[in-house]
This record gives structure tokens, C-alpha cells and sequence, in this order.
């Protein structure tokens, strides 16, 4: 495309409105009205191809000529600088999430296992024990409390550390590094330093486990993987912080938009307290309405007929989640919250083989959360207007920094 033809597109990524944080850009939703596939500009100046409807997305998502490889010339970074992001942010995101079958197969069902709905199930009595803790220590506080950093990213933080055998005594080392490399406003410099200080963390962690593995998911893979050799010394250091970062971070970022948002809506909450079986249909849509990993990415490896549009081989592709789950074509009225509308068929964790690993993780613990937060805490209201609430307009993952609460 040409530089003249270039200028007439849109531009990627657009920001929210302050006075609408839990809209995706109008922009995006105007591109679903009329041309759910559509190209855009990145600020490298190349363009791309962006996907915002429901059904053009799920049918990318799950087409076989597509690959999430990282290190593609024609990989869709949305920055001014791609060069400088795949040299640091692909040491450690192109484990699983930009591996291709059939690679992608093997290491995938080496840890699939690890987060099946039984397994998920089995951990619930010990996330209850962690969100019961976590609310004793809570009311104690002084209000007003911050629950984004005294529930939203304690309680994902200690289940995942638990799970991967990461001491919890570390979370605000990672936590901190980890809202580095996810800000759009960082400098390649500062993400770089933060991803090296996890890789030399994790660098430590796994060379301990494989001296002496332990009761945990990173010790099984590590011995699993001896006979398997599905990854190197390496490829196990950066999956290591890919689990980590996956863990916590967009889990806590729904905890705390789902409780500020019901505190905001008080006929929707009441609904959710006078009839607690809704909590499951109140995730679902938690997790739709948010879709706080607010895109994935593609290349084409052949030509792709979506809709009326023919994507080349070798063209890149942005899906944009948080625009495909306000599609009124699958969601009746997609900008209204309601928690009794199940939807399952929500992107929120992608779509396909490359879907998320955790999300019944995710599911459970969201559930045991927003139960025993709303059944603790009847009176829990937020402790400044909805809208002056610091959300991350400049972060790649969807959420608050703060969420003051009092009670």
C-alpha cells in the first residue's frame, strides 16, 4: 500500500474515552458498523488488517493458515518501533504464545493437563482460603482501601504462585516489572530492564528446580520434559514468566473492574446478591464486557477469504477482543452489563488453539471472589466517582491502577 493510501486509514491503536473508560474506542465500534474488516495504520507507518467483528473473528481465530509467529516480518506490532519490541518482548512471549503446530501441539498438551475444569475444581477450598485471608487482612485496613493492590492482584498473585512454586514474598518485584513491559507509553529501554530482571529471576527459580524439583507445576513440567525435551533451559525460563505474568495480571484486572463497576451499578448488584446462582453468568459477562487482553494477533501464511475481504499471504492481522465482544450481531445490546446473560461464546480468551490455558482457572477463582467479596462486605462502595477512577488508558492489558473502596 502506499505511503498517500496509508494516511487516508484509520490509525492503531485509538484510545478510550475518559467519560466512556469501559467503551472500546468509538472508532473501532464505527469499523464494526460498516467494514468489520478493515485495514489500519500502525505507527510504524505499516499497515495491517483489523478484525472487530464477532463472527469474522471466530473464524480467523480458528483457521489453520494462520501463525502467531513473533519474529514474522509482518507480525503487527502497534508501536512506532517494532524492531526494538520484538528484540526484547519475543525472548519470552514466543513460548506457546508464538509457537505454530506442531510444536505449539506438544508443548500445549504438556501443560494442558495442569488447568482442566477438574483440576480447577480441586483448587477452589484453597482459593477460598486465600480470598478469606486476603479479606481479613482487607478489613483491618484503615478505608479507604485500595482493593486493586489488597484483593485484585493479591489473590490471582498468590494462587499462581502457589500453583507454579513462585514465592509469593517476591509479587511486588514482579508486579512492578510486569506493569512495565504491558505500559504503551514505557520506553523499549525501560521494558528491556524489566524483562531481563524476570528472566534472571526466573533464570535462578527454574535452575533451583532442576536441581531439586518440588510439589509444583513447573517442577512436573521440568521432569516431564526430560524425557519430552519439548523445551530448552531457555524456552523453560521464559515460560516460566509467561505462566506468571498470565497468572495474575488480567485476572486482577477483572476483580477490580467487575467490583467497580458493580458498586457502580446498584440494580445490577442487587440482582447479583438476591440471587448468588448468578455469579457463574456475572463472570461471563464480566469477562466479555472487559476483555481486558484487549487484542491478539496473526500472520497469514496463505491467502484468507474473510467476509468480502481477501487478506494476503503474509499480511498481518490485529483481532480487536474488546470491540468483537460489544458485536451486536452475537450480544443484544453489547454495551449493557447484565449479568444474567451468560455469555459463554465471548473471545475474552481468545479464540482457537492458541486460547488461554487458564481461563477455568480464572473462572473459579473470579467466582469464590466476587461471592465472598459482596457476602463480607455488603456496604463496600466505591470512594470517588466512577469516572475519576484511575483506569490504564496507556497499558496493552485492560484494568485499574487504584480502585479506593470504603465500607
Amino acid at each position: 500500500m502506499t505511503e498517500t493510501h496509508a494516511q487516508d486509514l484509520l490509525s492503531y491503536p485509538q484510545m478510550r474515552d475518559p467519560k466512556c473508560p469501559l467503551d472500546p474506542p468509538a472508532a473501532y465500534r464505527e469499523l464494526q458498523a460498516t467494514h468489520p474488516v478493515a485495514k489500519v495504520v500502525l505507527p510504524s507507518g505499516r499497515t495491517t488488517w483489523l478484525i472487530t467483528g464477532h463472527a469474522e473473528a471466530r473464524y480467523l481465530l480458528s483457521h489453520p493458515d494462520t501463525s502467531v509467529n513473533r519474529h514474522h516480518p509482518s507480525f503487527p506490532y502497534p508501536v512506532s518501533n517494532p524492531d526494538a519490541v520484538v528484540a526484547q518482548l519475543a525472548r519470552w512471549t514466543q513460548i506457546l504464545l508464538g509457537d505454530d503446530p506442531p510444536l505449539h501441539t506438544v508443548r500445549r498438551r504438556m501443560l494442558i493437563t495442569e488447568f482442566t475444569v477438574r483440576k480447577a475444581q480441586q483448587m477452589r477450598p484453597e482459593i477460598q482460603r486465600i480470598v478469606d485471608s486476603e479479606l481479613d487482612a482487607f478489613v483491618e485496613l484503615e478505608p479507604p482501601v485500595d482493593l486493586v493492590k489488597h484483593l485484585a492482584l493479591s489473590v490471582p498473585s498468590l494462587v499462581i504462585c502457589r500453583l507454579l512454586g513462585v514465592p509469593y514474598a517476591d509479587h511486588e518485584f514482579f508486579q512492578e516489572r510486569t506493569l512495565l513491559q504491558l505500559q504503551r507509553d514505557v520506553s523499549p529501554q525501560v521494558q528491556a530492564k524489566a524483562v531481563d530482571e524476570l528472566l534472571a529471576y526466573f533464570e535462578v527459580l527454574i535452575s533451583q528446580m532442576e536441581r531439586e524439583p518440588g510439589d509444583n507445576l513447573l517442577s512436573r513440567l521440568i521432569v516431564a520434559n526430560r524425557e519430552a525435551e519439548a523445551f530448552d533451559h531457555e524456552e523453560l525460563v521464559a515460560l516460566g514468566l509467561l505462566l506468571l505474568v498470565g497468572g495474575h495480571e488480567t485476572t486482577g484486572n477483572v476483580i477490580s473492574l467487575g467490583t467497580a463497576t458493580m458498586l457502580n451499578d446498584p440494580e445490577q448488584l442487587a440482582l447479583l446478591k438476591a440471587h448468588p446462582e448468578l455469579m457463574p453468568s456475572a463472570v461471563e459477562e464480566f469477562l466479555r464486557i472487559f476483555s481486558t487482553a484487549t487484542a491478539t494477533t496473526r500472520v497469514a501464511t496463505a491467502d484468507i477469504q474473510l467476509g468480502d475481504k481477501l487478506i494476503a499471504e503474509g499480511e498481518g492481522m490485529i483481532v480487536a477482543l474488546n470491540t468483537v465482544a460489544r458485536d451486536g450481531r452475537e450480544f443484544p445490546d453489547p454495551n449493557r452489563i447484565d449479568v444474567r446473560r451468560n455469555a459463554r461464546n465471548h473471545m475474552a480468551f481468545s479464540h482457537g488453539i492458541h486460547q488461554c490455558m487458564g481461563q477455568n482457572l480464572a473462572r473459579v477463582e473470579l467466582d469464590v471472589v466476587f461471592t465472598t467479596l459482596f457476602r463480607r462486605l455488603p456496604n463496600l462502595r466505591l470512594a470517588t466517582e466512577f469516572t475519576d477512577l484511575p483506569f490504564k488508558f496507556r497499558a496493552l492489558a485492560w484494568g485499574l491502577h487504584e480502585l479506593p473502596v470504603v465500607w
